[in-house]
């Protein structure tokens, strides 16, 4: 079951122990109607619990197969955008498990334009954060030099901060609760 890709697989794979806890469940359930009574505590240990237990499991596998997928299919276009969040968002944020709640159920086509989309998006916007977006033409300034003449001030010079804009933005983000990919 390590290709998660293939459901058919999974299902077939899955079919000799989904029949063996259905024959497992109808042979505890004759035996609860035998007994006549209190079976309440064994039918919810066995329908809640058990099944439950089981079917979150599966999900949960199912799951975190397709955010693997992702990973390996996108990983080389989004793996720098999510480095780059890491540095603004809530530490423990996850990344891929985000894109896959966003895209799931999305036909392949569909969710590669989505994701190109965001990849784009994402990377305009970190360029902007650190100041290497394209200023547009009237924005553009000529630079000069202004000699300014030397003030006495009794406050010592301050150095130049020793830190990249990206540690300074971080800083700043680091409290931010809300965290989409868009």
């Amino acid at each position: 079951m390590a290709d998660h890709e293939d459901k058919a697989s999974d299902v077939e794979d899955l079919r000799p122990v989904v029949e063996g806890l259905i024959q497992a469940i109808q042979t505890l359930a004759g035996e609860v109607d035998s007994m006549k009574g209190g079976h309440s505590a064994l039918e919810k240990l066995v329908v809640d619990d058990l099944i439950g237990g089981i079917h979150s499991m599966y999900k949960t596998n199912m799951r975190n197969g397709r955010i693997e997928s992702l990973k390996s299919k996108y990983g080389d276009s989004l793996n720098p955008h999510f480095d780059a969040l890491s540095n603004l968002v809530p530490e423990g944020t996850d990344h891929w498990g985000a894109l896959h709640d966003m895209t799931d159920g999305m036909p392949d086509e569909e969710m590669d334009g989505h994701i190109a989309g965001l990849s784009e998006g994402l990377k305009s916007k970190l360029d902007k954060i650190r100041g290497m977006g394209a200023m547009p033409a009237a924005a553009k300034v000529e630079e000069t030099t202004v000699v300014a003449p030397k003030m006495e001030s009794k406050m010592a010079e301050k150095e130049p901060p020793t830190k990249s804009k990206d540690e300074m933005i971080a800083e700043r983000m680091k409290g931010s609760k809300e965290y989409k990919l868009r």
